[in-house]
């Protein structure tokens, strides 16, 4: 079979729906990355600086004693409401995932960065692992 100059300088068209499903599941990882950073650097925070409410709780645990708390220590409550905010977050873009799929304009915005990634080539951290390298096309 006879191939010509021009078809062995020009390399193959990637395949945009896997390119796709790579950059949401890219997506979902940094999302999840996220939240379980918080949850040990904020998360930790929040919950060490009400150490000494524990004991009270353990005795007379109610909601009025839990606000109470989370009244008097501002950071542990900031702190511990983004990451509750973030984990929601995550679970309800995850359950819409599940659901729904991908919606057309994440799509768009999916495939703009897959295009972005391949015209910037292999200086792009994230091009082999979403093409492959190009020691692996076939010319």
């Amino acid at each position: 079979m006879y191939h010509s100059i021009l078809s062995c300088m020009t390399p193959p068209e990637p395949n945009w729906k896997l390119a796709l499903e790579k950059i949401h599941l890219l997506t979902v990882y940094i999302r999840w990355i996220l939240v379980l950073l918080s949850w040990l650097t904020l998360g930790a925070y929040g919950l060490w600086s009400l150490r000494e409410e524990y004991g009270l709780w353990q005795e007379y645990f109610t909601w009025t004693a839990v606000r109470y708390a989370l009244v008097f220590h501002p950071s542990a409550a900031l702190s511990l409401a983004l990451c509750l905010s973030l984990t929601a977050v995550a679970l309800v873009y995850t359950s819409l995932y599940l659901l729904f799929g991908i919606s057309e304009s994440q799509k768009q915005q999916h495939l703009k960065q897959a295009q972005k990634i391949y015209f910037k080539g292999s200086s792009h951290p994230v091009y082999s692992w979403l093409y492959g390298s190009k020691s692996k096309r076939k010319l």
